[in-house]
């Protein structure tokens, strides 16, 4: 699968903490399981809430003991396929669209934490192109397509070219101008193919929707997130109007998001 760069990217067990339990119960209610993943600047965490076919994301300040309980979107995802900034301000995925669109069936699209409403959209012909955040500021999408919202709040998309005595780490902006990154970042990662455990991942333990801290053999409970059902939530930065025949300039990944 596409692999999330740098120490920071989605949780497939490493750089996350996951329960998943099957699908649906007797009583048809479905399973809820929790992902994490860990900032690397700062103490705070994602967390994908998901439950059934929708997640949730919610951002967690772990210095303040406080949650920001944000978006739900009813997709399909790969838990692997999402990545986070490593101050926790942006999240990128990458999922399937609507065929044929303007994402040509799937894409990679960056949200600001903790929602989903693209700020950009990147279609995605080829299911195994990497991306990722360098760092807070840079992040590849390593195919040719152009972003088709450009509302990325000043981040840099880099491309890969050949390094310089200007450009030692080899990664150029759009503009062919050379990037900022030392040689030690941009080989970092190129490096890293799955992210490696987090640290404070030990100090966790999920159990259904409930999330503990764990010293020793003690749970102590920090938040049950089972009484949370889907409902539909703006984004506060959404530029799309909520009524009339006007759309976004791309089709957007909330558009038709129950398949």
């Amino acid at each position: 699968p596409p692999h999330p760069a740098g120490r920071h990217g989605g949780s497939c067990r490493a750089d996350g903490l996951a329960t998943s339990v099957g699908g649906l119960g007797m009583s048809d209610t479905p399973t809820p399981s929790i992902h994490l993943l860990f900032a690397t600047e700062n103490n705070k965490v994602v967390i994908l809430y998901k439950l059934g076919k929708a997640i949730r994301q919610i951002l967690w300040d772990r210095d303040s003991g406080t949650f920001e309980d944000g978006q739900w979107i009813k997709r399909k995802f790969n838990i692997c396929h999402f990545n986070i900034s490593p101050d926790a301000k942006h999240l990128m995925l990458f999922s399937y669209g609507r065929y044929p669109s303007e994402t040509k069936g799937q894409f990679v699209s960056i949200s600001r934490v903790p929602y989903f409403t693209a700020i950009s959209l990147y279609p995605d012909q080829d299911t195994w192109d990497r991306f990722g955040f360098i760092d807070s500021h840079y992040y590849v999408v390593d195919n040719p397509n152009e972003d088709l919202i450009k509302r990325d709040d000043g981040l840099n998309r880099v491309f890969k070219g050949e390094p310089t005595r200007k450009c030692p780490s080899g990664y150029y902006l759009a503009n062919k101008n050379p990037t900022r990154l030392g040689k030690a970042k941009a080989d970092s990662f190129e490096a890293v193919t799955m992210p490696e455990p987090h640290p404070d991942l030990g100090r966790y333990e999920v159990r259904g929707s409930m999330l503990y801290h764990r010293s020793g053999f003690e749970l102590e409970l920090i938040r049950d997130f089972g009484d949370m059902q889907f409902e539909e939530i703006k984004a506060p930065y959404d530029w799309r109007k909520a009524t009339g025949s006007e759309r976004p300039r791309a089709w957007h990944p909330l558009e038709d998001e129950t398949t």
